[in-house]
């Protein structure tokens, strides 16, 4: 009988030490919106790898010790406005982002360049985002530590057009996709 409860207390604390492991390296999020369609729907759950950059201060924004860097590509999860939000990272603080304007039918159009992927801008959305406006068409750096995050459904994501740039040490974790 003894050797039966303490196969069980192993067990058991086996089972605790798990889930403190896992629960220190993963979080686990249900995407609600369409801001990332086509590469995650509405209600998917996804697999959040917490420890991806570093590790993270407890009481406040930023990095204890930082061992990556979020690179072009990477979707990561953040916080703003006390809401989760997965964005995908078109720059880092080593791009530049080609900015320009230009007059179609009598209006002012706005504009930047990533890349190959051009996205249209309004007016507040390039201005927050374009630092230098000394000339037409520039070419500006992402200031450092911060990255220009996106929505791959451009038309209905609410991303850094609508809030600037994010922080390196915002972010809480990649996004590793879970079916």
């Amino acid at each position: 009988m003894k050797g039966g409860r303490l196969n069980v207390l192993r067990i058991f604390l086996f089972f605790c030490i798990a889930f403190l492991i896992f629960t220190s390296l993963f979080d686990i999020k249900k995407v609600s919106g369409h801001s990332m369609l086509s590469s995650f729907k509405d209600r998917q759950l996804l697999l959040i790898f917490k420890k991806m950059y570093g590790i993270r201060l407890p009481w406040k924004k930023g990095y204890f010790v930082r061992w990556a860097r979020v690179e072009k590509g990477d979707v990561v999860l953040f916080k703003i406005g006390g809401r989760y939000v997965i964005k995908r990272c078109y720059a880092n603080d080593k791009d530049s982002i080609y900015f320009y304007k230009k007059k179609e039918e009598g209006m002012l159009k706005y504009s930047m360049k990533v890349d190959d992927v051009e996205f249209s801008l309004d007016r507040d959305a390039y201005y927050r985002l374009f630092i230098d406006d000394e000339k037409d068409v520039t070419l500006q750096r992402i200031p450092q530590g911060c990255l220009l995050l996106l929505g791959d459904n451009a038309n209905e994501s609410f991303d850094c057009r609508d809030y600037g740039y994010v922080t390196q040490d915002s972010i809480l974790g990649k996004v590793l996709k879970w079916k």
